[in-house]
């Protein structure tokens, strides 16, 4: 594997809560990992930290032999960062390309010209280039999720940093979302995807890491890991809770009193 990025030991603490105690990981060209845990283990953190959002206590994120966390947001855009956000930030009074085109003019600093050429090439990629002058309001929630993805990839990143693109969208949809990032994958780009949508991490992942606890509990091979005990521990629920999705699964039916709250 070609590692393009590296993080050592990051940690990150708000007062009391230490969200993330201790994270490794690499992540090479053309990989897409996956980040799995239950809310409030520190996936988005994480994100942050890499895109320079959030400032890490300690650690280290190695890109291209340079330390980035001495590096601006701005600096990590233009260095090879895009990412996205769970709820979309498109400009709902501009169009879809216009909104592309601030991707790609801020986030990279590129020429007007090149600027729309990697604009025209992102919205056949993402399939919006029949609603490129449609206003981004107008969008309903997959084009909008499509949207997001094409603003990172306008960049031009090497490394796309992706927070539940799938969320909120039906099974047909989810598997286009799959299609889009398997598109971005084979250019090359590593990618680092945090989703609670279980599909996505299976067929969609080379990798998964489960994240819970200030630290990477586990990570390997997305079926491997899916089907580890770490995983109904930390990630499906409590003992008691898992013995009461079985029941339910087997016909057994849910005890008096039992409320299931899945994510």
């Amino acid at each position: 594997m070609n590692v393009i990025l590296t993080a050592e030991d990051i940690a990150v603490s708000f007062g009391s809560n230490h969200v993330l105690k201790s994270v490794s990981f690499e992540l090479g060209a053309g990989e897409v990992l996956g980040v799995i845990g239950p809310n409030g283990a520190g996936k988005t953190v994480l994100l942050n930290v890499i895109s320079g959002i959030q400032k890490a206590d300690k650690g280290k994120l190695v890109f291209k032999g340079q330390d980035l966390l001495k590096q601006s947001v701005v600096q990590r855009a233009r260095n090879g960062f895009g990412r996205t956000f769970q709820i979309p930030r498109s400009f709902s009074q501009m169009t879809v390309f216009e909104n592309c085109l601030v991707g790609a003019v801020f986030g990279r600093d590129m020429t007007e010209r090149a600027s729309k050429q990697k604009v025209r090439e992102v919205l056949e990629l993402i399939g919006l280039e029949q609603k490129k002058y449609e206003f981004a309001g107008k969008l309903g929630l997959l084009e909008r999720k499509r949207l997001e993805i094409g603003m990172a990839l306008t960049s031009d990143p090497k490394v796309l940093l992706l927070d539940e693109v799938a969320g909120g969208l039906t099974e047909s949809e989810v598997t286009e979302v799959l299609e889009i990032v398997r598109r971005i994958k084979s250019s090359g780009i590593g990618i680092m995807w945090i989703e609670h949508v279980l599909q996505t991490m299976l067929s969609g992942t080379d990798r998964v890491m489960l994240l819970a606890e200030g630290t990477n509990v586990i990570s390997g091979l997305p079926e491997e890991v899916m089907a580890s005990p770490e995983v109904e521990r930390v990630y499906l629920g409590s003992a008691d809770n898992i013995l009461k999705r079985k029941r339910k699964k087997f016909g057994a039916g849910p005890e008096k009193g039992d409320c299931e709250n899945r994510e």
